[in-house]
């Protein structure tokens, strides 16, 4: 169970790590096609977040069975459930604000491409 929750809290954060870094590079589009991509790319990787909910809440499952030995830690990993959560939460603003911003870059570009 210890080894388990290790592995999957590993995945779990480079997984994260990566959405972030998705997330947070900046971008540059020229064209509607670009935004257009950009949004479709965004709106996949928001469906694939279901699949995260369920790692996450498998995570929180073996972090409550690991729990009630009343362990102060696991011995596999420096993860915990606290920082897993606070990843999460995290996340879940980065998205939100990405989903702004492509709304407003959308809404910008076509702005711009009126005036011209």
């Amino acid at each position: 169970m210890f080894l388990t929750f290790a592995k999957k809290a590993s995945a779990f954060n480079s997984w994260f790590e990566n959405a972030e870094e998705d997330l947070t590079d900046p971008v540059r589009c020229n064209s509607l096609e670009e935004i257009r991509a950009l949004r479709e790319a965004h709106e996949a990787f928001r469906s694939s977040l279901s699949s995260a909910q369920a790692d996450f809440n498998q995570l929180a499952e073996l972090d409550q069975q690991i729990k009630s030995y009343q362990v102060v830690s696991n011995p596999y990993t420096w993860f915990t459930m606290e920082a897993l959560e606070e990843t999460w939460r995290n996340l879940q603003k980065i998205i939100k604000v990405q989903t702004s911003k492509k709304h407003t870059h959308r809404h910008t570009f076509l702005f711009k491409g009126t005036i011209h």
